[in-house]
């Protein structure tokens, strides 16, 4: 068996190494880092990291540990791209969701008790209101006397 140059390999030494390219295997393969070790693969993922001259990952958007495969905090889902930043109301679950502490509220009012008045309450009171003139004129007319306000 034939001994090869450095970062040579093959039957015929005419292939290079893992982690080397070139005519004569004497630089980095894409992907492997750092120059002139040329030791460490690092695929670039676009949506989860970018690879540092070290060969060592660089987490991007919501991504985060030396692999970058675990959420930020406060993201979550299967891209961590489901935000959700804990109060004293609620916490969030493991997808992201909202989980109120007091059962009685809702996540979409952020688990924070409504006006005990409700909504339609207002609005019927607000007609009931705004109809004052109205029944007083209804009611002189029928009485036939009119009142001072």
């Amino acid at each position: 068996s034939e001994v090869c140059a450095r970062h040579k390999t093959g039957e015929n030494c005419d292939e290079c190494e893992e982690g080397w390219a070139g005519a004569d295997c004497m630089e980095c393969a894409d992907n492997y880092y750092p120059a002139q070790k040329c030791k460490v693969k690092c695929t670039p993922k676009e949506t989860r990291y970018t690879c540092k001259a070290d060969g060592k990952k660089k987490c991007r958007y919501n991504w985060r540990g030396t692999h970058c495969n675990k959420c930020s905090k406060g993201y979550f889902g299967k891209h961590c791209q489901t935000p959700c930043f804990p109060t004293e109301n609620y916490y969030c679950s493991e997808t992201g969701k909202k989980v109120c502490i007091d059962k009685r509220t809702k996540a979409e009012n952020n688990c924070v008790k409504g006006p005990l008045v409700s909504v339609t309450a207002l609005f019927i009171g607000s007609i009931i209101i705004a109809s004052i003139p109205m029944l007083i004129a209804l009611i002189e007319l029928i009485i036939g006397i009119r009142f001072k306000l």
